[in-house]
Protein backbone atom coordinates (compact mmCIF):
# COMPACT_ATOMS: atom_id res chain seq x y z
CA UNK A 1 0.00 0.00 0.00
CA UNK A 2 3.06 2.46 1.06
CA UNK A 3 4.05 1.64 -2.76
CA UNK A 4 1.08 2.47 -4.54
CA UNK A 5 0.43 5.63 -2.59
CA UNK A 6 3.69 6.54 -3.24
CA UNK A 7 3.25 6.15 -7.12
CA UNK A 8 -0.70 8.48 -6.57
CA UNK A 9 1.43 10.88 -5.13
CA UNK A 10 4.60 11.37 -7.89
CA UNK A 11 1.86 11.26 -10.08
CA UNK A 12 -0.22 14.77 -9.09
CA UNK A 13 0.54 18.24 -8.91
CA UNK A 14 2.27 19.13 -5.07
CA UNK A 15 0.64 22.59 -5.35
CA UNK A 16 -2.80 21.43 -5.29
CA UNK A 17 -4.11 18.40 -5.52
CA UNK A 18 -4.17 15.59 -2.72
CA UNK A 19 -4.48 12.05 -1.69
CA UNK A 20 -5.84 10.37 0.90
CA UNK A 21 -6.50 6.94 2.10
CA UNK A 22 -10.14 6.18 1.88
CA UNK A 23 -10.95 2.62 3.30
CA UNK A 24 -8.84 -0.68 3.39
CA UNK A 25 -7.58 -0.89 0.13
CA UNK A 26 -8.77 2.44 -1.51
CA UNK A 27 -7.28 6.00 -1.71
CA UNK A 28 -9.17 9.70 -3.08
CA UNK A 29 -7.49 11.30 -5.43
CA UNK A 30 -8.62 15.29 -5.47
CA UNK A 31 -7.51 16.85 -8.86
CA UNK A 32 -8.78 20.72 -8.92
CA UNK A 33 -9.54 22.21 -11.26
CA UNK A 34 -9.18 19.37 -13.75
CA UNK A 35 -11.83 18.43 -16.61
CA UNK A 36 -12.67 14.54 -16.76
CA UNK A 37 -10.83 13.98 -19.71
CA UNK A 38 -7.80 15.35 -17.90
CA UNK A 39 -8.38 13.30 -14.84
CA UNK A 40 -9.03 10.28 -16.63
CA UNK A 41 -5.39 10.34 -18.66
CA UNK A 42 -3.80 11.03 -14.91
CA UNK A 43 -5.69 8.06 -13.31
CA UNK A 44 -4.51 5.87 -16.80
CA UNK A 45 -1.19 6.79 -16.55
CA UNK A 46 -0.73 5.91 -12.65
CA UNK A 47 -2.77 2.66 -13.45
CA UNK A 48 -0.05 1.73 -16.40
CA UNK A 49 2.57 2.78 -14.51
CA UNK A 50 1.80 0.63 -10.86
CA UNK A 51 1.17 -2.47 -13.56
CA UNK A 52 4.85 -1.82 -14.78
CA UNK A 53 6.32 -1.80 -11.32
CA UNK A 54 7.33 -5.25 -10.22
CA UNK A 55 7.87 -5.29 -6.17
CA UNK A 56 9.49 -8.02 -4.27
CA UNK A 57 8.47 -9.73 -1.27
CA UNK A 58 10.59 -12.39 0.81
CA UNK A 59 12.53 -13.27 -2.94
CA UNK A 60 8.90 -13.41 -4.80
CA UNK A 61 8.15 -10.72 -7.66
CA UNK A 62 5.10 -9.38 -7.67
CA UNK A 63 2.94 -7.27 -9.79
CA UNK A 64 0.04 -5.29 -8.57
CA UNK A 65 -2.56 -3.43 -10.32
CA UNK A 66 -5.17 -0.94 -9.93
CA UNK A 67 -8.50 0.15 -10.86
CA UNK A 68 -10.15 3.80 -10.73
CA UNK A 69 -13.34 5.30 -10.92
CA UNK A 70 -13.27 9.09 -12.25
CA UNK A 71 -15.73 11.50 -11.91
CA UNK A 72 -15.93 15.36 -12.20
CA UNK A 73 -17.53 17.34 -9.03
CA UNK A 74 -18.80 19.84 -10.96
CA UNK A 75 -20.51 19.68 -14.64
CA UNK A 76 -21.01 23.23 -15.44
CA UNK A 77 -22.89 25.85 -12.88
CA UNK A 78 -24.29 22.27 -10.83
CA UNK A 79 -21.87 21.41 -8.15
CA UNK A 80 -22.31 17.95 -6.67
CA UNK A 81 -22.10 17.07 -2.36
CA UNK A 82 -19.14 15.58 -1.07
CA UNK A 83 -21.24 12.08 -0.23
CA UNK A 84 -22.78 12.69 -3.77
CA UNK A 85 -19.51 12.43 -5.14
CA UNK A 86 -18.06 9.32 -2.91
CA UNK A 87 -21.37 7.66 -4.34
CA UNK A 88 -20.51 8.28 -7.83
CA UNK A 89 -17.10 7.47 -8.30
CA UNK A 90 -17.81 4.67 -5.48
CA UNK A 91 -19.78 3.31 -8.42
CA UNK A 92 -17.86 3.57 -11.60
CA UNK A 93 -15.04 2.37 -9.29
CA UNK A 94 -17.38 -0.96 -9.06
CA UNK A 95 -18.11 -0.63 -12.95
CA UNK A 96 -14.04 -1.11 -12.97
CA UNK A 97 -13.66 -3.94 -10.60
CA UNK A 98 -16.49 -5.78 -12.04
CA UNK A 99 -15.24 -4.63 -15.75
CA UNK A 100 -12.15 -7.03 -14.82
CA UNK A 101 -10.12 -4.73 -12.71
CA UNK A 102 -6.80 -3.06 -14.27
CA UNK A 103 -8.60 -0.16 -15.61
CA UNK A 104 -10.20 2.80 -15.88
CA UNK A 105 -14.13 3.91 -15.16
CA UNK A 106 -15.32 7.07 -16.01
Amino acid sequence: MKSFAKELEANIRKDRDWVARYGGEEFIVVLPDTDLELARSIAERIRKKVMDRVLVIDNNKIRITASFGVYTVCDGDKCMTTDGIIEMVDKKLYKAKISGRNTVES
